[in-house]
């Protein structure tokens, strides 16, 4: 669905919570501690940006968040945060704020 418009990705970070939910994903929320991810590069906004509103639902708010790269630079991306609090749905915060990290952490 969404694959077709991703030109690249790159390692970026941005500040905020990152919680792991019960269901096994990550959900972000305004916070000051450094979250992991990636950042993809879409070649069709106009199309893109509806698709993944679709996909992330009523669960989640898009909203304009600096990140930073590896080289240090820094801009600003779309990024779907939690639109209630996710304690709510037995979220547990990630201290680290490194989603895969944490996955092959609690895998062993």
């Amino acid at each position: 669905m969404i694959a077709e418009y991703v030109e690249r990705s790159e390692p970026a970070t941005t500040q905020g919570t990152l919680y792991a939910l019960p269901d096994g994903y990550p959900v972000l929320t305004p916070g000051d501690g450094p979250v992991i991810g990636e950042l993809l590069y879409l070649n069709d906004l106009t199309a893109a940006l509806p698709l993944l509103d679709a996909y992330e639902g009523d669960a989640y708010s898009r909203i304009l968040q600096q990140v930073v790269l590896r080289d240090g630079s820094k801009l600003w991306s779309w990024i779907y945060k939690a639109a209630t609090d996710p304690t709510l749905d037995g979220g547990i915060v990630i201290e680290s704020g490194d989603w895969d990290q944490f996955v092959a952490d609690n895998l062993t």
